[in-house]
C-alpha cells in the first residue's frame, strides 16, 4: 500500500489540514521550489485537496504573454514572448510554450491557464488548454476551424465543480455572419464547448451587429465574456444563460478627442480604460443591459507626467497629436487586470500600478519582435498549480 504524501519525515508528524493551510499561503514560485525538495512535498503540492484550497487565494499577476500580428494580412506569426514581472528590468523569455506539439496562436488566459490554437496551416487544427508552470496540456477538437473567428476561454476555479475528477472549462467560438445582400442584417453566432461533454454545441442565441470583433481580445468577468468590436461597442455573452447584447462604451462625445481604449477584468467586473486628452480614465460596468458605467479612477496627463517624469515628457501635447495619427498613437493601453495597466508609450512597454501610481518600464518593442506595433495580443497572466490533464 502506498504511503500518503504526509508519511515521510516531519510531514508525517503534522496534521494534513495544518500543512495545507500553511503552504497555501505561499506564492506559486516558492511552492515549485519546495516540490523539488522531497517526494512528499511534491505529492502534496499536486494533491487535489491542496489545489482546491490554493485556488481560493488570489495569486498576483506574474507577467504577460505577447504575440505579434501582421498589419496587412491575416497570416499567423509563430513567435511569442513572455515578459516576467518582479525582476530587475523585467525579463523577456521567448517561446515558453515549446512543450506543446505544434506552434500556436495565443487566444486567452484565465486564472493561470492559457488557451491557444494551432498556427495555420496545420494538419489537424486544434485548440490547446495548458498550464505553463507544470507544462501540462490537453488538446480540444476544433470541429469548425476558422482563424477569422474569435475564441474565448472561461475557467473559474471558484466554480463548485469537482476538480478531483475533471477540469471544468468552457470555450465560446464567435462567428460573424455578413448578409448576402444589403437588406440582410449582419450578426454574431455562438458555438459553445463544454469540457465535461467534450463537444461543441451551437447556441440558438444571435446578436445583430454590422461590426466585426477585435481579434483575441475577449475578457471573462463575472460569468460573462466580453469582446471589443471595431465600433464603440462591446459584445457580451452570458455563458450560463446563453444571452448576448451590445454594450456602449463610455467614450468622450467630441470627435476630435477619440480615445485609445481597452477592456479588462478587476474584482470580478468588466472595466474599460480610455486614454485621451482627458487623461487616463478607468470605468467599471455596473449593468450590461443598460450600458451603465461608473467612473472608478482617473488621472490627468499632466499629473501622470509629473509623477513619472523619468519616463514621460510633453505627454499632453503628444497625446493630443495622436488623434491625427491613428495607426501609431503615442500612448495606448494594451491590457488591464486587477489594477495593473500595460501601456505602450512610443516604442516602449510599461506597467502602471493604478493604486500605487507607479510606472515601470518593462521592455522595448524591439525585444518583442518587429511586428509588435500593430494590434498585438497581450495577455496578463498569473501562475497556477492547476493540473490540466487528468489521470
Amino acid at each position: 500500500m502506498k504511503r500518503s504524501c504526509l508519511n515521510e519525515g516531519v510531514l508525517g508528524l503534522l496534521n494534513k489540514d495544518i500543512v495545507i493551510d500553511v503552504l497555501s499561503r505561499l506564492p506559486v514560485k516558492t511552492l515549485i521550489r519546495l516540490s523539488c525538495v522531497s517526494k512528499g512535498l511534491r505529492r502534496l503540492v499536486s494533491d487535489p485537496d491542496f489545489i482546491l484550497v490554493y485556488m481560493k487565494r488570489m495569486e498576483p499577476i506574474s507577467g504577460l504573454f505577447f504575440q505579434e500580428r501582421f498589419r496587412l494580412c491575416d497570416d499567423d506569426i509563430e513567435r511569442h514572448s513572455y515578459v516576467q514581472f518582479g525582476v530587475q528590468g523585467a525579463k523577456v523569455h521567448q517561446m515558453l510554450l515549446d512543450f506543446l506539439p505544434e506552434k500556436v496562436v495565443l487566444l486567452a488566459t484565465s486564472n493561470g491557464l492559457l488557451c491557444c490554437r494551432s498556427c495555420m496551416p496545420s494538419p489537424i487544427p486544434s485548440i490547446y488548454i495548458c498550464n505553463p508552470v507544470n507544462k501540462d496540456w490537453i488538446r480540444v477538437n476544433w470541429d469548425a476551424p476558422n482563424k477569422k473567428d474569435s475564441i474565448a476561454f472561461a475557467f473559474d476555479p471558484a466554480s463548485p465543480r469537482d476538480m478531483k475528477t475533471s477540469l471544468y472549462f468552457e470555450l465560446v467560438q464567435v462567428h460573424h455572419h455578413v448578409g448576402r445582400c444589403e437588406t440582410d442584417d449582419a450578426y454574431f453566432s455562438f458555438h459553445i464547448y463544454s469540457s465535461p461533454s467534450r463537444a461543441w454545441v451551437k447556441s440558438t442565441e444571435i446578436c445583430r451587429c454590422e461590426y466585426k470583433l477585435c481579434k483575441n481580445r475577449a475578457t471573462f468577468a463575472g460569468g460573462c465574456l466580453y469582446w471589443m468590436t471595431e465600433s464603440d461597442q462591446v459584445l457580451m455573452f452570458d455563458v450560463k444563460n446563453e444571452l448576448s447584447c451590445l454594450i456602449s462604451l463610455p467614450l468622450p462625445a467630441t470627435e476630435d478627442n477619440v480615445p485609445e481604449k481597452c477592456i479588462g477584468e478587476s474584482s470580478g467586473k468588466l472595466h474599460c480604460v480610455t486614454i485621451s486628452q482627458d487623461g487616463v480614465v478607468v470605468w467599471v460596468l455596473e449593468e450590461h443591459y443598460e450600458s451603465r458605467w461608473v467612473l472608478t479612477w482617473s488621472i490627468t496627463l499632466e499629473t501622470l507626467e509629473e509623477e513619472n517624469n523619468r519616463y514621460l515628457y510633453n505627454l499632453a501635447e503628444r497625446v493630443e497629436k495622436q488623434s491625427i495619427d491613428v495607426f501609431f498613437p503615442w500612448m495606448k493601453p494594451l491590457a488591464f487586470e486587477d489594477g495593473l495597466l500595460v501601456l505602450l508609450v512610443s516604442l516602449d512597454v510599461y506597467l502602471y500600478h493604478i493604486h500605487d501610481k507607479k510606472l515601470e518600464k518593462l521592455c522595448s518593442l524591439a525585444e518583442l519582435g518587429r511586428h509588435s506595433m500593430m494590434g498585438p495580443t497581450v495577455l496578463l497572466h498569473s501562475l497556477s498549480l492547476v493540473p490540466v490533464s487528468q489521470p
